[in-house]
């Protein structure tokens, strides 16, 4: 570019603003991560609703649009392919680098290409290892563009934002210049300090989440053995599943389609993300269990993250690096998910606690270890460094 570039940053991706899911919530925090540095962030996501669709506005003080998501195959064609539908944006804003989010690998590559041509940065906040499911054309093309992604692609970029320590190891030893940065929270909203409501003195157990293809959340496996437990406890727990309901529950693990559901299991359904957050403040503790997959190993869970600053102990198996932040008996406990009797009895212990001990660990628990300003130097050492 013939002008001087500003202090300023492009953020494209897969991320359906405001908050309409995980990765919209992780690009806003990394932004006013980068707005403590001086940095002026523009968000370009995607979405689905045609109401807001190709329209500025504004959300935390940042310029915001979502382009329009991919639905037919010559978008989508459109959308594995091209770097151009950003390029207007690059031009307003003219920075000093383009993030792009789980970036499809040709266009990531055209983007890569476009950018140091104009002497910018670019950088990949890379949050997962995808693994398809699904039909075997999609599970080729989509397993050929992640790999490239992954093994390539990233390799030629200025730089990497890696969610775990997974994929921080993995590019740091190939000479990537990389960053290691999990979810983050801003632990000043308002959100974050809801006064939780009493209820009838049982213990709240959380699930929060998805379930898919990939079985990356075993809903199943959690159900099983607390239906196991409520047999000795006497129903002094309930779980609130809080992301899918009960219909999907019983589609998906084909094991529970015609059995009766216990009585401590409550299906919300999908709800929106602050009062997600309010029954998470409610909960005593959030469950969750994952198999062991490239995937899950690659990724970090955002649940644990939103667990922790809504001082909820988690009940979790150790995927990922989750266990560099979690601590036996202190913000909650591990599992041990080799089999459903050794996970019913890891699970014992907590829900043996009677409610003081149990609050008297929310009150001790560090919530603010995942809020952005706690990697603000971290951020700027990355970006110095490029």
């Amino acid at each position: 570019m013939s002008k001087e570039l500003r202090k300023s940053i492009v953020y494209i991706g897969g991320f359906n603003l405001p908050n309409a899911n995980a990765a919209a919530q992780r690009v806003v925090a990394n932004a006013k991560l980068l707005r403590e540095l001086g940095y002026e962030v523009m968000l370009v996501g995607l979405s689905s609703d045609d109401d807001i669709i190709n329209k500025t506005f504004l959300y935390e003080g940042f310029q915001c649009i979502n382009l329009k998501y991919p639905h037919s195959a010559i978008e989508w064609l459109k959308y594995l392919a091209s770097y151009r539908q950003y390029i207007p944006f690059v031009q307003i804003m003219n920075p000093f680098a383009v993030i792009a989010y789980n970036h499809p690998s040709i266009a990531m590559q055209r983007l890569t290409e476009f950018c140091r041509r104009k002497g910018i940065k670019i950088l990949a906040d890379c949050t997962e290892w995808y693994e398809p499911h699904g039909s075997w054309f999609f599970r080729k093309t989509k397993g050929w563009d992640s790999k490239k992604r992954m093994t390539k692609v990233h390799y030629n970029m200025d730089g990497v934002i890696a969610i775990s320590k997974f994929l921080y190891d993995f590019y740091t030893k190939r000479g990537v210049k990389t960053l290691l940065l999990p979810p983050l929270v801003d632990n000043q909203e308002r959100k974050w300090h809801q006064t939780p409501e009493q209820e009838d003195g049982k213990i709240r157990l959380a699930f929060a989440g998805s379930i898919d293809r990939g079985y990356k959340d075993r809903l199943d496996v959690v159900v099983e053995a607390l239906s196991r437990i409520d047999k000795n406890l006497s129903s002094t727990f309930m779980l609130d599943v809080i992301g899918i309901n009960e219909e999907q529950f019983r589609n998906f693990f084909k094991e529970w389609k015609d059995k009766t559901l216990p009585s401590f299991v409550r299906f919300h359904g999908r709800i929106d993300h602050e009062e997600t957050i309010k029954m998470l403040i409610k909960s005593d503790f959030q469950i969750f269990v994952r198999d062991n997959s490239l995937s899950n190993t690659a990724g970090f869970p955002t649940k644990f993250v939103e667990t922790i600053s809504a001082r909820s102990l988690v009940l979790a198996n150790p995927s990922s690096n989750i266990g560099d932040y979690l601590f036996e008996g202190v913000n909650g406990y591990i599992l041990d998910i080799k089999n459903i009797d050794i996970l019913t009895g890891c699970l014992m212990e907590p829900l043996s606690l009677d409610m003081e001990s149990i609050k008297e660990k929310h009150r001790k628990m560090n919530a603010d270890v995942f809020d952005y300003r706690n990697y603000i130097s971290s951020m700027e050492h990355f970006i110095k460094n490029l």
